[in-house]
């Protein structure tokens, strides 16, 4: 197509100067994140093409940053016209990338393809761009239309909401190459989403952001060099030195919430698992990575504690094999620069003894912890070894003092006696499933827009009226929601012991199975999937449950019941008892009630508040619940 003046096409973009502008479609392009420690600037990473089919030379990666309300709102499919960039090379893969040049010098349209008309007329063709940004002269607004047409290809493609769904999120190379996101941070390179098994070197508190700084022992040239300076100046004043890794080997992640209150729980040496990191360039230029919420399951939480040894994969070799090159290196060193006068030979070794204390301390309380850690990890003999708890230092409770917990009963401060409704304990226990429901497997997830699954598609108010929500809360989801009945490992033969139901939400559905949700109908190998973990857990329960039914038996059986035929070990498992609000037929309160409910209790004032607080504050409204939490179904490689 004829570009108007001062228009180069994308493919030429190394020629590219401070006067130059661009026109292209937007074929993929991903929400505004925060790039500052204040939250205030953003950016937004999006690419244009301007050739259909064309190849990668047809198309350039664009970075818009600036203040989120000074940056323009677009969609896969949009037009952009950008003027005043400048061209970076960024990445390992030497990626070509627009770049705002100044706030003030480059500007930004995006046209939005649905009011761009088939052909020219004398009206304006509604657009939104950046701050600071002059309107589309006559040959832009014809190049505008044109462009559409030349993308007609595109915006067929996009007509499928999947692949609508992709384009928002980032190219569709980009998602491919993520399909197993486990990384090394030695492998990280910028504008990809990784999974990372780490070590927390540092934490620090930024309002409600929490940056964690970790390490896995590998090393990558982007990443900020932290040298010793206690070899290069003892006099470098700083109060709290770099606790090591030297190196290239450590990389800052900002967790926003929900998951920094995970973060915030961790402490300098923990092992954690963190899901989603994006990575992206610092204010110096050096590789950094962020965790957001994530838009399709916002309650989910991306940062974990690593709990187990199995989890850490080669990390514990990686490090001790980095200590003993640490050690070897400085004990060399102390050889090298021996001095000569034997009373400064014992002033040298006394310096190198202190400077090294505490490190050979470390490795010493590592040696020990890993020797705990195997001594622990030996079989059990009759428990399910391919389910892994945490918490190996709380002691083991039976089933009775879990139900039947003496602190539901308490004194108030008149001296009277309170029942309460639950109790916020956690436990450690020997399991067995003996039940579990929905009896089909493809039910354990649900759509979470589906009237008798949900209530997502409206917020209900105090008064029984509702508000519909904008069509991102409207869209299809799918949420992990199942029940196991337990009872204890030791129940005798013949009796019917007490049982309690484990419920299973996403978030400890993805710590047990390490599986996200999905639509199980129609995808039959994560169904099997599903089949082959629970399997692990309870054995030939579900077989057993649905042939009885078939003869008219209903689970759960007296333990050592002919009829039952269950063949599974019992396992050990952490759990966590916490209350749900209730409605007065039992059923629980839906995230969007509960957020009216905690809104309004903002107000106590109000009759809105008056009527949460007398809701919430209704011992009957709580149901005691038990979930399960940090154990996983380990699956044998």
């Amino acid at each position: 197509m004829a570009l108007p003046d001062g228009f180069i096409p994308l493919r030429d973009v190394l020629n590219c100067n401070e006067k130059t502008c661009f026109i292209g479609a937007i074929t993929n392009i991903q929400a505004p994140i925060p790039v500052d420690k204040a939250g205030q600037d953003h950016e937004i990473h999006f690419v244009i093409r301007d050739r259909f089919p064309g190849d990668e030379k047809d198309s350039v990666a664009c970075i818009l940053k600036h203040k989120k309300v000074c940056l323009p709102t677009g969609d896969p499919g949009d037009i952009a016209i950008l003027r005043g960039m400048k061209l970076e090379i960024l990445g390992d893969k030497n990626t070509k990338t627009l770049v705002m040049a100044s706030e003030f010098h480059s500007q930004a349209l995006f046209f939005p393809s649905k009011t761009i008309p088939a052909s020219g007329g004398a009206s304006k063709v509604p657009f939104n761009g950046m701050a600071g940004s002059q309107p589309p002269n006559d040959a832009e607004q014809t190049a505008v239309v044109i462009m559409k047409a030349t993308a007609a290809s595109l915006l067929e493609e996009l007509k499928d909401p999947k692949v609508m769904f992709l384009a928002r999120l980032g190219s569709k190379a980009a998602n491919a190459k993520r399909g197993k996101r486990q990384s090394l941070i030695g492998n990280m390179t910028f504008n990809l989403f990784y999974d990372l098994v780490g070590e927390v070197v540092k934490t620090f508190w930024d309002g409600d952001c929490v940056d964690l700084y970790i390490t896995d022992y590998t090393t990558n040239k982007d990443l900020f060099l932290y040298e010793d300076k206690s070899q290069l100046d003892r006099y470098s004043g700083d109060k709290r030195p770099w606790p090591g890794p030297f190196g290239q080997m450590t990389i800052q992640i900002r967790c926003y919430e929900p998951h920094a209150g995970a973060a915030r729980e961790l402490k300098e040496g923990d092992f954690v698992f963190m899901q989603n990191i994006r990575t992206k360039w610092s204010q110096t230029n050096k590789l950094e990575g962020a965790i957001h919420q994530d838009l399709q399951y916002p309650s989910k939480i991306g940062v974990r504690k690593c709990t187990h040894k199995l989890q850490l994969g080669d990390l514990i070799e990686r490090k001790a094999e980095y200590e003993k090159k640490r050690i070897a290196t400085l004990l060399a060193d102390g050889d090298t620069n021996a001095p000569k006068k034997p009373s400064a030979i014992a002033s040298s070794k006394k310096k190198l003894t202190k400077a090294q204390k505490r490190r050979l301390q470390k490795e010493q309380e590592l040696k020990e912890l890993e020797k705990k850690s195997t001594e622990k990890e030996k079989p059990i003999k009759g428990i399910n070894n391919n389910v892994c708890a945490g918490d190996k230092d709380v002691g083991l409770s039976t089933v009775d003092e879990i139900v039947n917990n003496p602190h539901l009963k308490t004194i108030t401060e008149h001296g009277n006696q309170l029942a309460l409704p639950f109790v916020n304990s956690r436990y450690r226990a020997r399991l067995r499933v003996v039940d579990h429901w929905p009896t089909e497997l493809e039910n354990f997830c649900r759509c979470t827009n589906t009237p008798e699954t949900s209530q997502a598609s409206a917020s209900t108010s105090l008064n029984g009226g509702s508000q519909l929500l904008n069509n991102s809360e409207r869209s299809e989801r799918f949420k992990w929601h199942f029940f196991l009945l337990v009872e204890d490992a030791d129940a005798p033969k013949g009796s019917t012991p007490i049982r309690f139901p484990l419920t299973i939400d996403t978030s400890r559905a993805q710590c047990l199975l390490k599986m996200d949700p999905c639509d199980l109908s129609a995808r039959t190998s994560k169904l099997s999937e599903l089949k082959e973990r629970l399997f692990v857990l309870w054995g030939n329960l579900h077989e057993r449950k649905i042939a009885l039914k078939k003869e008219g038996i209903d689970l759960p059986l007296n333990i050592g019941d002919e009829k039952f035929g269950l063949s599974n070990l019992p396992f050990e498992c952490c759990i966590e008892e916490y209350g749900v609000p209730v409605n007065d037929k039992g059923i629980p309160y839906t995230d969007d009630e509960i957020r009216v409910f905690v809104k309004c209790m903002g107000q106590p004032d109000t009759e809105e508040g008056k009527a949460a607080m007398k809701i919430v504050g209704n011992p009957k409204t709580w149901k005691r619940t038990w979930s399960p939490h940090n154990t996983t179904i380990k699956m044998d490689a």
